[in-house]
């Protein structure tokens, strides 16, 4: 039987839109960057028949994704795909390489996903783990997770990442059609909605983490521990910045406003 709602239940009410892109979208779903809000305003604008998830998660997320999918089960001809993918995943899809994204201060996405994963770890009944303790398991979503998943090369060992890897995500993300900045939500989600011709919002705000009591900040040494595992991040984000400033002044000129964009 046909889907017409998203994850959440909220109905699409319009029309899908054209899109300003010849080819499928691929939206890659950084890890805690907004993007649970932002494919369901994805979903909510294009139409659920025209989207599809892809995921390669287990256990909570394939219960609570009703669309998921693995890269070999995607169903063919849908107009956006969007998922915690990696660049790299069109040639398993079999199609061009039309990526759009959103990145967030290196800092603050790393800290959200300890917090989100100790989330995880309470409802499975286990301790909490400092971020030290993730380290030392090596979790990778701690270390340049950015960078591991617009370079491609998400299963390099913890910690083994290299400046060639930073220099190869940088390439690719200029080859983005899109590449929004978390922080600077107003002007990447006017570029995303004139992108999608949809207006695309983050009013839902969903999956957002809730503050553990007493943790609202890392300590100095965790703070510490996450910037020296994030420094090919940081130097990506900030790049990441710099093409979105060349995108807005591109929006400008192509609309003949002289007036800053808000």
């Amino acid at each position: 039987m046909e889907r017409f709602d998203n994850w959440y239940g909220k109905l699409r009410a319009t029309p899908s839109p054209a899109f300003t892109v010849a080819e499928p979208l691929l939206f890659l779903h950084v890890h805690k960057t907004g993007g649970t809000t932002l494919v369901n305003q994805i979903e909510a604008a294009c139409g659920v028949r025209e989207t599809q998830g892809v995921y390669s998660g287990k256990g909570r997320l394939r219960d609570r994704v009703k669309r998921y999918q693995t890269e070999a089960s995607v169903t063919p001809g849908r107009r956006v795909y969007y998922g915690h993918m990696y660049y790299g995943v069109h040639k398993a899809l079999g199609v061009p390489p039309t990526y759009a994204t959103f990145l967030r201060e290196p800092f603050s996405r790393a800290w959200s996903h300890h917090e989100h994963a100790n989330r995880a770890r309470n409802a499975d009944g286990l301790a909490p783990l400092s971020v030290e303790g993730f380290v030392d398991a090596g979790d990778t979503y701690l270390d340049n997770l950015q960078t591991r998943l617009i370079s491609g090369f998400r299963s390099v060992p913890f910690g083994e990442l290299t400046p060639n890897h930073l220099g190869i995500a940088k390439a690719n993300l200029e080859k983005f059609v899109f590449a929004g900045i978390l922080e600077r939500r107003a002007e990447s989600l006017l570029l995303f909605s004139s992108l999608l011709q949809a207006e695309i919002s983050m009013d839902w705000q969903l999956n957002v983490a809730p503050k553990r009591p007493g943790r609202s900040a890392p300590s100095s040494a965790e703070a510490e521990i996450i910037g020296r595992h994030n420094q090919f991040d940081a130097a990506l984000y900030s790049f990441a910045s710099g093409l979105l400033d060349e995108q807005i002044e591109s929006l400008k000129a192509d609309s003949g406003s002289p007036e800053p964009l808000t």
